[in-house]
């Protein structure tokens, strides 16, 4: 006889535990670096953080979005004042690495690095920004969300399709 069982906690504590690994593992704090703030990949077994400029899949862009769109979703519905601290340092980030305000440009790299186009990164800040205004009603997020869908679009957004961009 065999028999498998799975028990999984709450919903609200899962969510809680995540963003806190998020908050306290994942993101970058040295100042003097331009990946202050950033979230970064973890690496559970050798208890570290990976970047890697050159694969790019392991940058500081792309899906780590991710982790800064479920810690705005949370602030939402939830005030912590760590975790928005690290949203705070992460959305700053962005605007100073990774989004160009003027032109509405979203890169791939630290820096505003145009080594390589992808025009995935675009949808991801789009929908961040999105969430910002919902928490913090700041319009300017509103008005970064115009730059980067015009700038998309003229470059090539009109034929591709971007996974999962809702607005």
């Amino acid at each position: 006889t065999y028999a498998e069982f799975f028990v999984a906690e709450e919903i609200e504590t899962l969510l809680k535990k995540r963003i806190n690994f998020i908050v306290d593992n994942q993101q970058y704090l040295r100042e003097d670096s331009p990946l202050y703030g950033a979230f970064l990949i973890y690496d559970n077994k050798e208890r570290q953080l990976v970047f890697d400029s050159v694969f790019r899949d392991h940058n500081a862009c792309r899906e780590r979005t991710g982790m800064a769109l479920l810690i705005v979703k949370y602030l939402q519905s939830h005030n912590d004042d760590k975790i928005r601290a690290a949203l705070d340092k992460y959305i700053a980030f962005v605007i100073r690495e990774v989004f160009d305000s003027d032109t509405g440009e979203v890169f791939d790299g630290v820096r505003k690095s145009v080594k390589y186009k992808r025009l995935y990164n675009a949808p991801w800040i789009t929908m961040l920004f999105t969430e910002m205004y919902l928490l913090t009603k700041n319009t300017e997020y509103l008005h970064y969300v115009i730059k980067i869908l015009e700038q998309y679009y003229s470059v090539g957004g009109d034929k591709f399709y971007p996974n999962g961009l809702s607005m």
